[in-house]
């Protein structure tokens, strides 16, 4: 049995995708355009049917941002998000644009592994399981089930080093 990871990643910007700066909107393209040169990249999801309820989550105000990808290994992931030229741009000018949660994040993600023959089904399962792990997640913290990528863990279920996948040198 082959794995893959599962990313999904939500947030609430001040404003709509379509009203960003110039400037703010080039950087969100050349993620999507980093994001699909990166080699441990298999697919992104764009297809969210709804906009989904966790609890803690307040969506009172804001344009909320999903994205779901798929990825070979949490390498791949953790040298797209520390390393990747855009991501990492991304990540010092457009915190300002998002809506602080209570909990003071501006995005909340989850990982979590799966069976490939998953990904070979309907978008819609993905997005409902990702949901599912969110929603877990957020009630009972990182586990094998659902993580972060500060409590990652491998395809064995076994918890690992975020600061050794943040710092491998590529």
């Amino acid at each position: 049995m082959t794995v893959q990871l599962g990313v999904y990643t939500m947030g609430f910007m001040e404003v709509s995708i379509a009203s960003l700066s110039a400037a703010h909107r080039r950087i969100h393209d050349d993620i999507f355009q980093e994001l699909a040169e990166e080699p441990g990249f298999l697919r992104a999801i764009d297809t969210f049917p709804q906009q989904p309820a966790f609890h803690g989550v307040s969506y009172e105000s804001g344009y909320p941002i999903q994205t779901l990808t798929v990825w070979r290994d949490l390498d791949s992931v953790s040298h797209f998000v520390y390393k990747a030229r855009a991501h990492r741009r991304a990540m010092r000018e457009l915190p300002d644009l998002y809506i602080k949660m209570p909990n003071g994040r501006a995005v909340y993600d989850v990982l979590w592994w799966f069976d490939e023959d998953m990904s070979d089904g309907a978008d819609s399962l993905l997005v409902e399981e990702a949901y599912r792990r969110m929603d877990y997640l957020l009630h009972e913290g990182p586990s094998a089930y659902a993580f972060n990528l500060k409590h990652p863990y491998d395809e064995n279920g076994q918890l690992t080093d975020f600061r050794a996948l943040r710092d491998q040198h590529w």
